[in-house]
């Protein structure tokens, strides 16, 4: 059977590292090993690509034991060898590669970007982040089916991913399915007329399935006949004590249009939720897609990253979009220095807007606030820690925040506070609003009396 990409890809990193491990040739590696990949392992049969003939002809005579070795100290098997130059490859490579036993989810493809090692964590979305890690090392299936909950552009899809990718490191000869339910749903319906002989194919597939990641699985509600299909792979995969990772935009509690046998499977493991980013995880995303991407981080302030994620932070999509429309913007304006907030405001057609708020000043939301809480404007801007000119000041810090699209910088010089105080005062009121009447209805009264 012909192993799949992911799994090939896997196995040819680790066998990679084995040979520059104990080569104790690092010139000889860099020259004629680095560069071979492995197009696939079938039949007890490695088909080897190397770059062009010469580098062929060396490998072959020199280094064929060496990789054999660990071919079988990864896989534990032994693979004879075919080498064949990339071009050669390509002229024959339908006769080369065997096709898969079965058609079923040729869509399926992990996206080897989304991993542990570059998904931002903060309090938010720690408890999903430890518990998909444990689900990668753990082999008593102690938490199975693991459920992940949350909003859209949450970070659900990478987590996934992330699993899929570091299940295959540590077990490169297992079987990773990860999909979409909605493809889930179109692969089924594609088989629902076929032969019986080919629906358990489709059943001996799942039986074969060491890891299976399916993303928004809310897609199977009102669906009986896939989610009938669905009911006997989780049982099978279950008992055959294979894990199961599941997301969804809402609890297995909350899922409407399934029958009650499955919603009570899937809160048979650990369910956990990603809740809304905070403002600091945000601007470490931005941070790490600014690096991605290539841009200069030098040409970002912090100001400029906290605004973005103040305002567009509701989800990583949205936030991601934000960055791609500056960074545009600052190349179609041919400019080469730092990125200010006039050009994030321009960017965003933010004029009219910004030179409307601008007619609310900070110290108009001082004098506004104040008067709400009954307190004088110097008891704001002063050092007094009491709990109501506290709160106040949080107030104050948040309107000019949100609303007057005012810096970290700008506040904290109106208010006498540092940057990073702004910034974790913002989070905290946002927080705050969440669980906290008094303080929504304060700051609506003072928005409608400062009218922004």
């Amino acid at each position: 059977m012909q192993e799949s990409k992911d799994t090939i890809k896997a196995i040819w990193i680790k066998v990679l590292s084995t040979i520059e491990n104990t080569l104790n040739d690092p010139t000889m590696f860099d020259n004629y090993l680095a560069d071979l990949t492995l197009a696939s392992l079938s039949k007890n049969i490695a088909v080897i690509i190397t770059p062009d003939e010469v580098t062929k002809t060396i490998v072959e005579a020199k280094y064929s034991q060496t990789i054999i070795s660990a071919l079988s100290s990864v896989t534990e098997t032994t693979y004879s060898l075919k080498f064949y130059t990339s071009d050669d490859f390509e002229n024959r490579k339908e006769e080369l590669v065997e096709k898969n036993e079965t058609p079923f989810f040729v869509h399926s493809k992990l996206k080897q970007n989304l991993t542990f090692e570059n998904f931002i964590v903060g309090k938010s979305n720690e408890e999903a982040y430890k518990s998909a890690i444990y689900v990668c090392e753990d082999k008593d299936r102690l938490f199975n089916p693991l459920f992940i909950y949350s909003k859209s552009g949450l970070g659900k899809t990478h987590l996934l991913n992330a699993i899929g990718n570091a299940f295959l490191i540590n077990n490169p000869r297992k079987k990773v399915l990860y999909i979409t339910a909605e493809d889930f749903v179109d692969e089924y319906v594609k088989f629902t007329n076929s032969k019986d002989k080919q629906k358990n194919n489709l059943k001996d597939f799942f039986r074969n399935v060491d890891l299976l990641l399916i993303d928004d699985i809310q897609f199977f509600a009102d669906k009986q006949k896939t989610c009938e299909m669905f009911f006997y792979v989780f049982n099978a995969l279950v008992n055959a004590d294979k894990q199961i990772v599941l997301t969804s935009d809402r609890s297995p509690s909350d899922l409407e249009g399934f029958e009650d046998r499955l919603v009570t499977r899937f809160s048979s493991g650990l369910t956990v939720s990603i809740k809304p980013l905070e403002l600091d995880t945000l601007v470490e995303i931005l941070r790490l897609k600014i690096n991605a991407n290539k841009y200069d981080p030098s040409l970002f302030s912090d100001d400029v990253l906290y605004y973005l994620a103040s305002k567009f932070g509701k989800n990583v999509r949205e936030l991601e979009g934000a960055l791609s429309r500056i960074c545009f913007y600052n190349i179609l304006k041919k400019n080469v220095g730092p990125i200010t907030m006039d050009i994030v405001h321009e960017a965003f057609d933010e004029k009219e807007e910004k030179s409307k708020k601008n007619a609310v000043t900070p110290e108009k939301v001082i004098a506004a606030t104040a008067n709400y809480y009954s307190l004088a404007p110097s008891q704001i801007t002063s050092s007094v820690r009491k709990y109501q000119i506290c709160l106040a000041r949080q107030i104050v810090i948040y309107i000019c925040s949100t609303f007057l699209n005012m810096t970290c910088t700008e506040i904290g010089k109106v208010v006498n506070r540092d940057h990073s105080t702004v910034t974790t005062t913002v989070q905290k009121v946002q927080d705050l609003l969440k669980t906290d009447p008094q303080i929504k209805k304060a700051i609506e009264a003072i928005r409608k009396v400062l009218k922004v």
